[in-house]
């Protein structure tokens, strides 16, 4: 066990003083930073029109409201837009009501400035909703006053010449709503998806960059002759071991820098906000099941991904004969990002649920969905088959290594790794 420590050891050392990891450390937190702002500030400026739906239960409030919006169009006043409710809404049921506008309500994404929900028995008593996430009040004035015509409608048809004049007196009461927030305005669930969704893709980052490191390196110490050196000092299985813990050692370090900063950079320009999105992220990860789950299938993938490329260097005398496996390897590891859309739309659909069966891709597909709460039975049977899959190209990976760590030909055709593997 010493062996395998001071050989990781050694990999980390190797990796974090190269000047390609201090220039990934840098640059990819701001590709992805100039991946978000560049586009947002370089976008058309937004429209001035507020923009609102109306979910009307009573029938009687819709036709008021947009034969008033009429008028106001024909006097070139058009500021105001009334668009369909989506159904999503329509059939909300009223305690979730607010959990279901609140993606339509978001003032970055949002396509609504305001919902207004009419009650089937609208009255002076029974006011209105107001949904909306900002603050509308001419919007909401406008709502308010052509609800009091609604009543005041209503009263002259029920009511004779003697309580007309009373009746009409009545103003219709809107009651304000926001959609609920936790943590600066992101709900609890939407956190736990970000957290799952953001190691997802922090994984194929790090995964592939010290994947490839580690590739290139075996290959180095094959050309220069310095893998004797190792044999000579340990086992083919022991080397093994200590690269795959040290890639592993520094994709949590290269991490932990990146939250570390982010923390850092979020306190210092960020203030309140940055504190209430890391109150919100330590919420969601009070969940007993969900840092776990996330630390397994990121630990699996990393150790998936460390195997194959450590395979494809074992078997390889050159980058150049490296070549002709990286480009398929890297089409098949990438594959689900053509999905990734659809999967992050439908966690619990038939695509995500059959990616996540597909053994390379089983962490990177669960990262994704482990947020939106998969059912248990599937969280177990992935879970177990991500441990069997990572033990496997492991011991698969130390086997390679063990009968190619000395050659120098040409690497195996993949026919014949493929009987190598069944043979084992």
């Amino acid at each position: 066990m010493m062996r395998v420590l001071l050989i990781a050891r050694q990999e980390f050392v190797k990796f974090v003083t190269r000047r390609g990891f201090l220039f990934t450390l840098i640059g990819v937190p701001m590709w992805i930073a100039l991946a978000v702002i560049v586009p947002e500030k370089l976008s058309a400026p937004a429209d001035r029109h507020l923009s609102f739906a109306v979910v009307d239960r009573s029938n009687q409030a819709l036709p008021v409201i947009a034969g008033a919006l009429a008028r106001r169009a024909a006097k070139d006043n058009d500021d105001l837009r009334l668009v369909p409710p989506p159904d999503a809404l329509v059939n909300a049921p009223p305690d979730r009501f607010g959990v279901r506008a609140r993606p339509f309500l978001n003032e970055k994404s949002g396509t609504l400035d305001a919902v207004v929900v009419i009650p089937k028995d609208f009255d002076a008593s029974h006011p209105a909703q107001f949904w909306s996430a900002k603050d509308s009040p001419r919007l909401r004035d406008f709502v308010q006053a052509e609800l009091t015509t609604v009543l005041r409608l209503r009263a002259l048809h029920k009511l004779d010449d003697a309580h007309a004049q009373a009746a009409l007196d009545v103003e219709a009461q809107l009651s304000q709503h926001a959609p609920p927030q936790t943590g600066g305005g992101i709900t609890a669930e939407e956190t736990s998806v970000g957290i799952s969704v953001g190691m997802a893709i922090l994984l194929l980052i790090v995964a592939l960059m010290n994947s490839m490191a580690l590739l290139q390196g075996v290959i180095e110490e094959k050309s220069t002759r310095m893998i004797e050196v190792l044999l000579s000092c340990a086992t083919p299985w022991e080397i093994v071991g200590g690269k795959i813990m040290g890639v592993v050692a520094v994709a949590l370090f290269t991490i932990l820098i990146w939250v570390s900063a982010a923390v850092f950079l979020g306190s210092l320009f960020a203030g309140q906000a940055a504190g209430a999105l890391i109150t919100g992220i330590l919420y969601a990860l009070s969940d007993p099941t969900l840092l776990p789950l996330i630390v397994l299938y990121f630990l699996c993938g990393l150790l998936i991904y460390g195997a194959i490329f450590l395979s494809i260097g074992s078997m390889c005398a050159s980058l150049a004969d490296a070549q002709a496996y990286l480009g398929p390897s890297m089409m098949i590891i990438m594959l689900p990002n053509l999905f990734l859309s659809a999967i992050l739309k439908t966690p619990d659909g038939t695509l995500a649920i059959a990616a996540s069966y597909f053994p390379i891709y089983t962490p990177y597909i669960m990262l994704l969905r482990i947020g939106s709460h998969p059912p248990a039975i599937e969280i177990a049977t992935t879970a177990l088959l991500a441990v069997v899959v990572t033990v496997f190209l492991v011991w698969q990976a130390g086997g390679i290594f063990a009968r190619h760590a000395l050659a120098t030909e040409k690497p195996p055709k993949l026919a014949s790794l493929f009987r190598r593997a069944q043979n084992t």
